[in-house]
């Protein structure tokens, strides 16, 4: 059984087998993974799985425990207000591109759901598009600053051809100092990485969405999320009680993630937002 969430759930040949994901849900489970035992489920009943709504709902987070995630809370459930708000609520399929854990699943509950994450179950964004497969709406929350320069436009193709309505990209944009900012966090959180491959894969501009939605006739929103510092503190706080490996201090930060995530709608920053959102729609 895998040790942890960062080892392959799902082997290759079995990436569209529902059944794959029913036994992955199982061990994620047993092993206190209920984020990812989540996402097995709800990918396993888009893939045709009888999936029983009692092992649904109990791996369904309560709201403090939401509320408990810190930086990820915010992100997460702005991504999905802005897929109800943008697609409707009723029927919805949609692929989450990148998602690691599929924690955005938490958010999304009557959606018809699949996780496309390649170090959790095995797949690409491309395998889904050579199969033949559809949604809605194609989702990448903080993806596209993780893949190459050289690599963005196709993968931004693959989204397109998977999203039948639209593509959201929920992502950091270089305003004039994204390397001078990542620099800085490397030397305060040292070598995590994702700070990383900011560095090395490039931050995009906000030019580069303008430019897909014109070559590929699209309308574009351009939305502000959240608050940079406020996000920054709230990831330190994280990061640093964890690292304590302190009781005490994790539930402190618990406490005040819980305090700060209940009003995430009213902490916006048009100046400095956390990331931007990028909302695709294709002109009927």
């Amino acid at each position: 059984m895998p040790g942890n969430e960062n080892q392959l759930w799902i082997e290759k040949e079995d990436i569209f087998d529902a059944n794959a994901y029913v036994d992955a849900a199982r061990r994620a489970k047993a092993s206190g993974q209920i984020v990812l035992a989540h996402s097995m489920l709800r990918s396993a009943k888009f893939l045709g799985a009888d999936v029983d709504q009692d092992d649904l709902a109990s791996t369904q987070m309560t709201g403090d425990q939401l509320l408990n995630q810190g930086v990820r809370y915010a992100r997460n459930q702005r991504t999905a207000d802005l897929v109800f708000e943008h697609f409707g609520h009723d029927d919805l399929s949609i692929v989450d591109i990148g998602g690691h854990t599929g924690f955005i699943a938490q958010f999304l509950k009557n959606a018809n759901y699949l996780l496309c994450e390649p170090t959790i179950n095995n797949m690409m964004s491309t395998d889904l598009v050579a199969a033949g497969y559809e949604f809605d709406v194609a989702l990448a929350v903080h993806v596209f600053e993780h893949i190459p320069d050289d690599d963005k436009e196709d993968f931004f193709q693959s989204l397109l051809a998977l999203g039948k309505k639209g593509v959201i990209l929920c992502n950091p944009v270089d305003t004039g100092d994204a390397v001078e900012r990542q620099k800085f966090l490397l030397e305060v959180f040292g070598p995590l990485q994702w700070i990383v491959e900011h560095l090395e894969c490039g931050t995009p501009t906000i030019d580069i969405y303008h430019e897909y939605a014109e070559r590929n006739d699209l309308n574009l929103e351009v939305r502000p999320n959240g608050d940079l510092f406020l996000s920054l503190a709230l990831f330190a706080m994280g990061h640093f009680a964890q690292a304590a490996n302190d009781r005490e201090l994790s539930r402190m930060n618990g406490m005040l993630s819980r305090y700060i995530n209940r009003d995430y709608k009213s902490q916006q920053s048009e100046k400095f937002p956390a990331d931007y959102a990028m909302i695709f729609t294709k002109k009927k």
